[in-house]
């Protein structure tokens, strides 16, 4: 089991969910009391996304998230934060605990570390998942379910496959 933590936060783009969120997800609501998962909801944050200009609406991945959480764990509790900035509450709270990040995440993680350090606040535990792989081996995540390379199950996509009748 793991450490529990009253204040736990988590963030990304939530677009098009699939496995990698859930394993996120769940270890999210496995270790936090009160979660809070920010979800990006500028296009200034969206502008370096490739294929950005079919990420689904904020409304939709909110709408989306709350259908998957109460599925995974209706009786934890959780606030989703729309984000506006690469940080938002994760530099400013002083009784944010620890904050659930990817590999590709965790830089991010450790920045926000250092400006909680100048700030005289208290750092935050990084807790980093595994990332999940497509049956190729290469990243499960949005951008590629986007490009139609594979499925939110990580399956890949046959591309103009002909079968003879």
């Amino acid at each position: 089991m793991s450490k529990l933590y009253k204040k736990v936060a988590v963030g990304g783009t939530w677009d098009r969910l699939h496995k990698g969120h859930d394993v996120i997800l769940k270890k999210t609501f496995e270790i936090g009391e009160n979660i809070y998962i920010g979800v990006v909801a500028s296009e200034e944050l969206l502008k370096q996304k490739e294929l950005k200009e079919i990420i689904e609406p904020y409304e939709k991945r909110v709408d989306n998230l709350l259908e998957y959480i109460r599925k995974l764990n209706p009786n934890k509790k959780f606030k989703i934060i729309p984000l506006y900035d690469k940080y938002s509450i994760t530099t400013s709270d002083p009784e944010l605990e620890a904050l659930v990040v990817s590999q590709l995440t965790l830089e991010s993680g450790k920045e926000i570390n250092e400006i909680r350090k100048k700030r005289g606040l208290k750092e935050l535990d990084l807790i980093v998942v595994d990332m999940v792989l497509a049956e190729d081996n290469g990243l499960l995540c949005s951008t590629r379910i986007r490009k139609n390379e594979i499925d939110r199950e990580g399956k890949l996509i046959k591309k103009g496959s002909y079968h003879k009748a």
